[in-house]
């Protein structure tokens, strides 16, 4: 098999839940991300269910 028959055949598989995520982990994330790269960035993370949105 050459790389072109593998690039033809390869797909990815992603199934998301509709549970939320709580704003711990959303937070644990956000805080493990802005360590890991010297960048300037920004994030806003907004919660459709209350409306509230997170810096």
């Amino acid at each position: 098999m050459d790389f072109m028959d593998l690039a033809k055949k390869r797909y990815s598989v992603r199934k998301y839940k509709s549970d939320p995520v709580e704003k711990e982990k959303l937070m644990k994330n956000k805080k493990m991300a802005s360590t890991f790269n010297g960048k300037p960035f920004f994030y806003l993370l907004y919660d459709y269910l209350t409306k509230t949105s997170y810096y």
